[in-house]
Order: C-alpha cells, then structure tokens, then sequence
C-alpha cells in the first residue's frame, strides 16, 4: 500500500515538474523572442547618415481638373538644385501621395524649400507585332509558334500629365516649403489629362 502511495506522489510531482518546465521553456522562447524583435526592430537597411536632417512627414494630392490622379509619382527636389536629400512618393488611389522617403531610403522629408514635379503613365492595349504568315505544314507550323508565341506583343507607355509638370528642363510648375512644424499639406494641379509619347 505504500508502495502504492509513494508511486502516485512521485508520479504527481513528477508531473508538476514536467507542467513547471514546459511553463519556464515557455517564457523563455517568449524572451528570446523579444530580444531578437529589440535587436533586428533597427535593423531595417544601413544605417542613417550622421548629417541627415530630421525628417517630417508631407502630404500632396495631385488633381487634374479636380478629380485625383492614382498611380503618378511625385518628386521633391530642393529649389536650390541639390538632389542630395530627394524625396519621392507614389499617389494613392485618393491622388494623395503621403509616403515620402528621402534618397528611398529614410521615411520623410527635410525642412525646406523644394520644387514639386509629377509624372504619370499609362500602358497602351497589348498590341502584336506585325508576323509572317502562319505556316501551313504541321511541323513548320510548330516551330513558328515556338518563334512567335503570344509573347511576342508590345505596348506603347503613354503620359497622362503634361511634361511640363514634370521635365527638369523647363521651370519648376510648384514649389513648396516644408517646415517643422507645419502641417506641410499641398494640393497639386496637374493641369488637363492628355496622352502622348513623351521622349527626352
């Protein structure tokens, strides 16, 4: 009978220890884990430059004929013409572009004044290429498909905004000044929708 006893009160604590053990292996994975998240949270890409400005956040919404413009690209570029801390972001589908990072790298903008420049395209229909006629023996009829699959297709990229708002060359259509305590909120007037080929 107490042989008996003595089994079940070793068998208890025995499984009070095991329960006690997978509890402290528990909190111990819980800690690695947030150490290695404390350690790689600033591991994100090289380290920031020792003479980068502080960065604030920035706002621009693109309008052409005051309807929002998706997808078009919006450059900062200081007025003075240093392109050293550059910033650059892409419209949401409200037209507002509001994720700006510095040389593409750093969340934000510095303070300052910069030139405001925006640039859209859009694809054309898929169009094919112009092809010699289709082969009317089986197996010469195969090897033109392997030459002249469905791949064989173009598009032509068109602008949707004029070049003007965008081409360095020619004078900055919008500049803006970003302070750090401002809301630094701007609305850009893209002007009328066009579609051409631009070429530089």
């Amino acid at each position: 009978m107490r042989r008996s006893w003595n089994a079940a009160i070793f068998f208890r604590l025995s499984h009070l220890t095991t329960i006690e053990n997978m509890h402290n292996i528990r909190l111990d994975l819980t800690l690695v884990f947030v150490v290695f998240s404390v350690l790689f949270s600033g591991c994100g890409g090289e380290p920031r430059p020792k003479d980068l400005p502080d960065l604030f956040p920035v706002s621009v919404k693109v309008e052409q004929e005051g309807n929002p413009v998706p997808g078009a690209v919006v450059s900062l570029t200081h007025v003075d013409g240093d392109a050293k801390w550059s910033a650059s972001c892409e419209t949401g589908s409200d037209g507002v572009a509001k994720n700006f990072f510095t040389n593409g790298k750093y969340k934000g903008v510095a303070a300052g004044k910069f030139s405001v420049r925006v640039r859209k395209y859009e694809r054309g229909e898929m169009q094919k290429v112009d092809l010699p006629p289709e082969p009317t023996d089986e197996y010469e009829r195969y090897l033109w498909r392997q030459k002249y699959d469905e791949s064989q297709k173009r598009s032509e990229s068109y602008d949707v905004i004029e070049a003007k708002y965008f081409d360095p060359r020619m004078p900055s259509p919008m500049d803006i000044e970003v302070t750090a305590g401002g809301k630094n909120e701007f609305t850009f007037d893209a002007g009328k929708p066009v579609r051409y080929n631009f070429q530089r």
